[in-house]
């Protein structure tokens, strides 16, 4: 996994990022659910207002050992596109 953070100034939201990278072929995943947002703390309503900030900004982005160089190149760019 290979994981960034939009940040507020970037251009688009990060779901916004995750269509543009999706329109381009490009399969993202979003960073992780804050472990207090599970099932079993409902009960405790736990307030983790950092941790909910970072989660709605990060995005994996694709990464295996038969990425080729030009692919992670594809990547960037179409993530450049989205800061214009």
């Amino acid at each position: 996994m290979y994981s960034i953070l939009i940040e507020d100034n970037f251009g688009r939201s990060r779901d916004g990022v995750i269509a543009h990278l999706a329109e381009n072929g490009i399969e993202t995943r979003p960073f992780f659910y804050p472990m207090h947002t599970m099932p079993v703390y409902d009960r405790f309503n736990p307030q983790c207002p950092t941790s909910e900030r970072i989660a709605a900004r990060g995005i994996n982005l694709p990464t295996y050992y038969r990425l080729k160089k030009k692919q992670v190149e594809h990547i960037a760019d179409v993530l450049m596109e989205c800061s214009k």
